[in-house]
């Protein structure tokens, strides 16, 4: 096999450790104040996901049903897509393609109904954000601002990957910043 074959190879294993951690951690428990935060980079593609406890994000868990529970949502949501905000990139130079925010299980009227309470239902809210970097390679640091906008984070378990390097931290109120190596 080229090296140009192998390389795309070894980039779309990456991508799919990524996704796969992504998805046992979607599925899996969770604790409150507490997010992850996943990163991959392959080539031109920056892809970072933030799973969170939906009661750290819109303030509750279970269906929207009040007027102010749907109105926490669209805050929530308005809140994920303020992307600048989010995140600041520094070295690269990356335009965002893709934003897609997942809040489905606080308004899926097709819920599990055999649910005793509310208060058992532990769901995530996942965004994703995709970018198209034309100097990927000169990314040095990823700084994660969603304490500003979500208070109740207290934490943020990050994992990354890269062609070159991977490796994880825990991002909190005073250390924010990822050092991509």
């Amino acid at each position: 096999m080229s090296k140009k074959i192998i390389k795309r190879l070894t980039g779309a294993l990456m991508v799919t450790v990524i996704v796969f951690h992504a998805s046992i951690l979607n599925a899996g428990p969770h604790v409150h104040g507490e997010a992850e935060l996943t990163i991959a980079m392959e080539n031109t593609s920056l892809q970072i996901q933030l799973l969170a406890p939906a009661a750290d994000i819109v303030g509750f868990e279970h269906q929207a049903k009040t007027p102010q529970e749907l109105k926490s949502m669209a805050g929530a949501k308005k809140a994920l897509s303020q992307v600048a905000q989010l995140f600041v990139i520094t070295g690269a130079r990356c335009e965002l393609s893709e934003v897609t925010i997942d809040m489905k299980d606080l308004v899926d009227a097709k819920r599990d109904t055999h649910a005793h309470h509310h208060d058992h239902l532990l769901n995530n809210i996942t965004a994703n954000y995709e970018y198209k970097c034309y100097s990927l390679d000169e990314l040095s640091t990823i700084e994660v601002n969603a304490f500003d906008l979500f208070p109740a984070l207290l934490r943020i378990n990050s994992m990354w990957i890269t062609e070159r390097s991977q490796g994880s931290q825990v991002l909190s109120k005073t250390t924010r910043q990822i050092r991509i190596d």
